[in-house]
C-alpha cells in the first residue's frame, strides 16, 4: 500500500522534531554538567567581564580606571585600564613635545587576551622603537578592546582616537572580523550614505540571549581544555560547541562560514577599511593594516583570506602588512596557548618585531 506524501512529510518533520530535543537535550545536559565543574573549581576561573561596560556609539568599551583579574589555568593576570579607558598605561590625551605616536587599533588579540599590559606585542613594539631612537620619543597607544572589528574601529577613531593625534594608526585586521562586521552591522545605525554613526548595544531580546549562552560558553571553553583528554571531554566538547553552532552562529552571526568570508562580508568589511582610510587621510595620519592568522590558517595554508586582504590593498592604496609569513617558521601550535585561540607570547613577540621591521625598512617612523 502507498503511503501518501502528507503521512511521509509527517514521519519527516517528526524524526526532525526528535533529532532536534535530543540535540538541545545533550546540548543542556552538557553546559549543566560544565557550569557545575565550573562553580566546582571556581577560584580557578575568571574572566573579567567587569572590565567592560556597553556603549550607546561604540556597542561597548573598557571602564576607566577599573582593575580586574583575569584567571583560567594558563594564565593569572591582571587588567588594569587606564583613564582613558584602555588597557594601557596611563598617557595623556594631548601628544607631548618631540613625540611619534601610533595608535594601535583591534581586539581581544591587541588588547592583550592573557598577556601582562607590558607584554602585549604594542608596549613590546614601543619599547623597541625607544631602544633604537636616536632622537624621538615613541609612543604605542593600545585601543585593542575585545571583540572590535573594522566597524567599530572606524567609530573609535572618529569619535575618540584622532584626539591623540597620532601620526601613525596601525589597524589590526583579525580573520574573523567578517563575521563581527557582519553581527554589528545588524544593530548599526548609519546615515543617508550609508556611513556608520553608531552600533547600538541593545539587542532584541533573542539576540541578548544569544550572546549570554555565547558568553557562558566561552567560560565553558576554557574549563574543556582542562577536562581533555578524559573521555567525557568528547560527550561535552560535542554537544557545548554544537550549541554555540545552532544559537550563536544563528542568533548573533548568521550565515558566517567558518573560514573564508563572503562576498557580501568582503563589501562591508572593505568599506569600513576605506572609511578610515579616507578619515586619516583627510587628517594627514599614516594608516597601516597588518593581518595576523589563527592556527587553522597555519595548518591550510589554502585559505586565502591573507592574499586577498594583502590585494585589497593593492587596489586601494592601502598598505597592508602580511604576517602569515612570519608565523610559518615554526610549529603552529608553538605561538598559540594550548586551550585558548589566543596568541601567547611568543605570538605577541613575532608581531612586534615583524611590525617594527616593516615600519624601519618602509620608513614609516620618521626619526
Amino acid at each position: 500500500m502507498a503511503i501518501s506524501r502528507s503521512v511521509i512529510k509527517h514521519i519527516s518533520m517528526a524524526k526532525l522534531a526528535i533529532k532536534l530535543f535530543l540535540v538541545i537535550t545533550g546540548a543542556v545536559l552538557a553546559m549543566l554538567i560544565l557550569e557545575v565543574y565550573q562553580r566546582l573549581n571556581q577560584s580557578s576561573y575568571h574572566i573579567p567581564i567587569e572590565c567592560y561596560r556597553m556603549d550607546d556609539i561604540l556597542n561597548h568599551t573598557l571602564i576607566p580606571q577599573k582593575t580586574c583579574q583575569f584567571k583560567t589555568s594558563e594564565w593569572n593576570i591582571s587588567y588594569k585600564i587606564n583613564s582613558l579607558g584602555l588597557r594601557d598605561k596611563e598617557r595623556s590625551l594631548e601628544k607631548p613635545a618631540n613625540t611619534f605616536r601610533i595608535l594601535m587599533l583591534g581586539d581581544s588579540f591587541t588588547e592583550g587576551w592573557g598577556i601582562n599590559q607590558d607584554k602585549t606585542f604594542g608596549a613590546i613594539l614601543e619599547k623597541r622603537l625607544n631602544e633604537t631612537s636616536k632622537s624621538l620619543n615613541f609612543e604605542v597607544i593600545n585601543a585593542g578592546v575585545s571583540a572590535y572589528s573594522p566597524i567599530l574601529e572606524y567609530l573609535y577613531l572618529k569619535n575618540k582616537g584622532l584626539n591623540f593625534k597620532p601620526d601613525l594608526v596601525i589597524l589590526n585586521f583579525d580573520p574573523n572580523d567578517f563575521a563581527d562586521d557582519q553581527g554589528f552591522a545588524q544593530f548599526a545605525k548609519f546615515d543617508q550614505d550609508g556611513i556608520p554613526l553608531a552600533v547600538s548595544p541593545k539587542l532584541p531580546e533573542v539576540y541578548r540571549l544569544g550572546q549570554e549562552i555565547s558568553n557562558k560558553l566561552n567560560e565553558h571553553e576554557l574549563v574543556l581544555g582542562d577536562l581533555k583528554p578524559n573521555p567525557i571531554y568528547y560527550f561535552l566538547a560535542k554537544h557545548s560547541f554544537l550549541l554555540r553552532q545552532v544559537l550563536f552562529t544563528q542568533l548573533i552571526r548568521p550565515n558566517v562560514p567558518t573560514t573564508e568570508a563572503t562576498s557580501i562580508q568582503w563589501a562591508q568589511t572593505g568599506k569600513n577599511l576605506l572609511l578610515t582610510k579616507a578619515l586619516l587621510e583627510k587628517a594627514n595620519i599614516q594608516f597601516l593594516v597588518t593581518i595576523y592568522p589563527y592556527q587553522i590558517h597555519l595548518k591550510n595554508p589554502s585559505l586565502n583570506t591573507f592574499s586577498k586582504l594583502s590585494e585589497f590593498g593593492r587596489e586601494n592604496n592601502l598598505k597592508v602588512l602580511n604576517l602569515f609569513g612570519d608565523f610559518a617558521k615554526d610549529k603552529p601550535q608553538s605561538y598559540y596557548f594550548k586551550r585558548d585561540i589566543h596568541g601567547n607570547q611568543k605570538f605577541h613577540n613575532t608581531v612586534a618585531q615583524s611590525i617594527y621591521r616593516y615600519l624601519v625598512q618602509n620608513q614609516l617612523v620618521a626619526d
